[in-house]
Formats: structure tokens, C-alpha cells, sequence
């Protein structure tokens, strides 16, 4: 007879964001890379971590703290989201058709008692037993319901990692790339990384250029095409 394994239990599955960062030590910017770290909560970023020493001149600050500030944003819209949907009231429409149907019940307490104690009217005795069956059914169907659905929240860390990455990957290739840099982030995107990118000398990159247009004015078609022109 196998005993059944113990799920393992580890204390960190309790921590909140922040001081699971807390627990992370962060690394310091250097010349290869500038670190943008979190702030206190967790949730977005710092806004004082442009290095003059190690970006100027071909990064400015302007340029600098506005893509933080967009991920920032990012960070803090995802979160937003996420808390709002948590506190939305789900199956409010159910919820009514419950309510609906206590007032119904109600309402057929009163009609019987009117039967039983004051007129003998059959048609009393028929809308009492109506109500009453348009309440069971409805609070069957609202039961069944509920107990086959179930909300659907938004997965915070995934959402937040790919539009970060959509962000940053428009980024580089707007704003940073041609000056030579490149944001990365770090996989849990506890900070961001503004990563400079190896230099290309000007004459291997002259060289490139021609060595390409000359493979070019040598291709059949170029020539053909220079000679209809």
C-alpha cells in the first residue's frame, strides 16, 4: 500500500510582491547596464535612477524617464485591473433573480394567508402556488449556474510580462537601438535593464554598407533594371 505524497509547503507562496523583492538582491548599474529598480510596493518603478555618468550623451533623461514611466504605468494599469475585477460583484444578475424570488415567496405568504384566514377565493390558492414555482425553478437554474461558471481574473504576472515586453520591444526599436542601447527585463520584471550594446567601429560598418551595394549593382536583375531605365 503506497502512502500518498505531502504536497510541500513553502512559506514564500504567502509573500506579498514587495517583500518577496525584499528578499532579491538587486544588482547596481555599471557602464554595460543601467538598473531601473522597483519601488516600495512593488508594483511599478523608481523614477531616480537615470545615470548621466553611463548614458549621456546619446541617451537623455527625458527619453530615459519617460519609457520608465510608461512600464511604471503599465505595471500600475495591469494591477488596477486585476483589483477591479477581484471586487467586482460576480453574478449580480443572479444575485437579483435570488432577491427576486425571496419577494416572490413573500408574496405568496401573503396571498395564502388571505386565502386561508379571509376570502376563498381559488384564484388566491393558484397565483400562491404560481409564484412559488417560478421561484423554485429560478433558483434551480441560478444554482446550476453558478456551480457550472466560475470568474475569470486576468493572470497579473503573465499580462504584466507581456506588455511590458511588447513596450520595451517598441522601444528599442523606435528609440534605442540606432543610439546603441537596448531595454531588457529581468524574467519576474522585478527591475528593468537599459543595456548598452556593443560598438560597432565606423569603418567595419562603412565596409558593410559597400560590400552590400556592391553585391547588389553585381545581381542580374539590378543590371537588367538599370538597363530598361
Amino acid at each position: 500500500m503506497s502512502l500518498q505524497k505531502k504536497t510541500s509547503f513553502n512559506p514564500d507562496d504567502f509573500l506579498t510582491r514587495a517583500e518577496r523583492i525584499a528578499k532579491v538582491q538587486l544588482p547596481e548599474s555599471d557602464r554595460s547596464v543601467v538598473i531601473v529598480k522597483p519601488n516600495s510596493e512593488g508594483i511599478g518603478f523608481r523614477f531616480n535612477c537615470y545615470s548621466k555618468e553611463f548614458l549621456a550623451p546619446q541617451i537623455d533623461k527625458a527619453l530615459f524617464d519617460k519609457t520608465v514611466m510608461q512600464c511604471h504605468k503599465i505595471c500600475e494599469g495591469t494591477y488596477l485591473q486585476k483589483k477591479n475585477e477581484e471586487e467586482a460583484e460576480f453574478n449580480a444578475t443572479s444575485k437579483k433573480i435570488l432577491v427576486g424570488g425571496i419577494l416572490l415567496v413573500l408574496t405568496a405568504l401573503i396571498l395564502l394567508i388571505i386565502r386561508v384566514y379571509g376570502s376563498s377565493n381559488d384564484n388566491l390558492l393558484v397565483a400562491a402556488l404560481v409564484l412559488i414555482s417560478v421561484t423554485i425553478i429560478s433558483t434551480v437554474l441560478v444554482v446550476i449556474k453558478m456551480y457550472l461558471t466560475s470568474p475569470q481574473f486576468i493572470n497579473l504576472p503573465q499580462v504584466t510580462k507581456e506588455r511590458l515586453l511588447q513596450f520595451l520591444a517598441n522601444e528599442n526599436r523606435v528609440a534605442y537601438n540606432h543610439k546603441g542601447f537596448e531595454w531588457k527585463m529581468e524574467p519576474n520584471y522585478y527591475w528593468l535593464e537599459l543595456h548598452r550594446l556593443k560598438d560597432v567601429p565606423a569603418d567595419v560598418l562603412t565596409g558593410t554598407l559597400k560590400q552590400a551595394r556592391e553585391n547588389t549593382e553585381r545581381d542580374a536583375l539590378f543590371e537588367t533594371l538599370q538597363t530598361e531605365s
